[in-house]
């Protein structure tokens, strides 16, 4: 099952916007990102960042180094890491 459907996914440490792929050469997974910046395949939850939010548009209107400074907070609930990770995007600093 395809997750997070409702967010935008940044690939972490990269900035780039990640878009679903169906892993059909990989049985048993099902989907896997593809970053629409460095090209990467194969893209695992665990390297994405997923915005509840963030509109695509204003994701690839925001400049990629500051979606690739972004980090997720282990030590932090989801709902947490969604509020500040969708303010430092909208910041202007």
């Amino acid at each position: 099952m395809v997750k997070w459907t409702d967010h935008t996914k940044i690939h972490e440490g990269c900035g780039g916007i990640v878009r679903w792929v169906e892993a059909i050469d990989r049985p048993g997974v099902g989907w896997t990102g593809e970053c629409q910046h460095c090209d990467t395949e194969n893209i695992t939850v665990e390297q994405m960042l997923p915005i509840r939010g963030l509109d695509v548009e204003t994701a690839f209107e925001t400049p990629r180094e500051r979606l690739a400074e972004l980090r997720w907070d282990e030590e932090d609930t989801w709902n947490h890491n969604q509020k500040r990770l969708a303010k430092e995007v909208e910041s202007d600093d």
